[in-house]
């Protein structure tokens, strides 16, 4: 039988082909594999555009024994054509990466992992830009509402931590720095261990290396397990970063209102650190609804104008030139595109 099937990824293991109408399933026939739903979402892209269709067939070879991983097409301006990723955890995430590199020997550029938030669209513009309708799913900071227009959702779990008691104070300051609902549950198991149970937003597990932090404070001795929860109402904002005022939006990123500054102040500081040197100055600004909350300056190439006058020349002549100088760079600076290289995109966005 040929079933002309071109996109592997919307079939799972277990379905069953029949034809006719009317006609029964076969015996024996087995329902779908259920899989679950996706949790994190992360962009996947060939290091070079020709490599695309090579990393497609790899990715779909390794989505068939893989039925948990969800597949869509994706194109930046950046890094051209590429694939959004679905996955239920960043260990699956993290998997499923290392096999493609090690399997396939795929050059890939993968982008920062982000969790879907929902919106509740609340005014007339917002709707009617929508569509019509009054949700939306967020994937991707360039679909991020407008202020005002809308009440987001993040994605929380239901986390259990099991640990020592000697150490349940450093983990209750971890859980609270990751903000953690007060709502706990405290469980004592015996033999000076405790189990706590408490809500967390999913974001925090993922952004702030949650796990990690938590085996470094417990010697690794505490455990970390979660399952999904839903959806509940949060302060959630978007940062785009301007470069000489101008939006670069493959760089705008979702975060908490909370976790604004320290995030935007370490984003201007890790681009200023891998963005080269330009002919004129840059400014890194992070913004948030039309507000500045962290700058940064990269300086330009500078030359010596003054370095073709004999030392002990006349001072006017001098800093006639460096005057020049500053007044060309100002005009350069106003006409000037800020060139941004595809691999610093790739190690500011990991």
């Amino acid at each position: 039988m040929v079933a002309g099937a071109r996109q592997f990824h919307r079939y799972t293991v277990g379905e069953t082909v029949y034809g006719g109408e009317g006609v029964p399933p076969t015996q024996g026939a087995q329902r779908p594999v259920h899989t679950q739903r996706p949790v994190l979402y992360a962009g996947l892209h060939p290091m070079e555009p020709s490599g695309y269709l090579e990393l497609k067939k790899a990715v779909d070879q390794l989505a068939l024994n893989d039925p948990s991983v969800t597949i869509d097409d994706s194109k930046t301006a950046v890094f051209g054509q590429g694939f959004r990723l679905g996955f239920v955890g960043p260990l699956h995430m993290e998997v499923f990466v290392q096999r493609l590199e090690d399997e396939h020997a795929a050059d890939v550029i993968v982008t920062g992992a982000t969790v879907p938030y929902k919106a509740t669209l609340v005014t007339k513009r917002a709707v009617k830009h929508n569509r019509g309708e009054t949700s939306l799913e967020i994937y991707d900071p360039s679909v991020f509402p407008a202020k005002g227009d809308a009440e987001i959702l993040e994605p929380v779990v239901v986390a259990t931590i099991v640990t020592p008691s000697v150490y349940l104070d450093e983990v209750m300051q971890l859980c609270d720095d990751c903000r953690g609902h007060v709502d706990r549950d405290f469980t004592e198991l015996g033999n000076d261990t405790t189990s706590i149970k408490l809500i967390l937003p999913l974001n925090e597990i993922i952004s702030t290396g949650l796990f990690e932090r938590l085996k470094s404070l417990s010697s690794g001795c505490a455990s970390f397990d979660y399952s999904p929860s839903g959806f509940e109402r949060s302060d959630i904002v978007k940062v785009e970063l301007h470069l000489n005022k101008v939006p670069c939006d493959q760089l705008s990123l979702i975060c908490h209102a909370t976790r604004v500054r320290a995030v935007s102040r370490a984003l201007c500081l890790k681009l200023k650190e891998l963005l080269p040197q330009q002919i004129v100055q840059v400014d890194i600004q992070a913004v948030v609804y039309g507000r500045v909350v962290a700058r940064e300056t990269k300086r330009p190439y500078k030359k010596d104008v003054t370095a073709k006058i004999k030392s002990g020349g006349d001072k006017l002549r001098k800093m006639k030139l460096i005057r020049e100088q500053i007044a060309g760079k100002k005009k350069l600076k106003s006409i000037n595109k800020v060139m941004v290289p595809k691999e610093v995109f790739a190690m500011v966005l990991q």
